[in-house]
């Protein structure tokens, strides 16, 4: 089954802002972001997650920054699971989680140089694109295998 989702890519002052779950402290960095609604516009979908995950209020319109279709592996071969899109965004107001899904313990901003290391830990998810982004020589469209 197909399943979309938008993260939010957000800089201020050279910092990155990333959200802390719940677990093991070494996993607990991830993009602010999830799950597209059925039917839910993708801007609508950002604009809800940020808010639940971060506290924070999407400014303007976000962009594309880039999009990674998902391929989920299966007996019957190669499948595609559905596409992850990583927008540039624009936050303001003062970070505090309302996450109802209720992972999330906070939100905060890190160094740039911070934000890969912090999520090359997470096996299924490739850091690629988001370095390739962050140095300014991102592709638009990359292709993930996930477990």
């Amino acid at each position: 089954m197909e399943q979309h989702t938008v993260f939010g890519l957000a800089r201020r002052d050279g910092s990155f802002l990333l959200v802390r779950h719940r677990g093991d402290e070494r996993l607990s960095w991830w993009l602010p972001g999830g799950v597209v609604e059925p039917g839910e516009p993708l801007q609508e979908a950002l604009r809800r997650e940020l808010l639940e995950e971060t506290g924070l209020q999407l400014v303007g319109t976000p962009e594309l920054a880039f999009v990674v279709q998902l391929v989920r592996e299966t007996e019957q071969g190669s499948v595609h699971a559905g596409f992850a899109f990583h927008f540039a965004c624009a936050l303001c107001g003062r970070t505090q989680s309302r996450d109802p899904d209720g992972p999330v313990i906070r939100a905060e901003w890190v160094t740039e140089s911070e934000v890969v290391r912090l999520l090359e830990v997470h096996s299924w998810y490739d850091c690629r694109p988001l370095a390739d982004w962050l140095a300014g020589k991102g592709r638009t469209v990359y292709f993930q295998c996930i477990e």
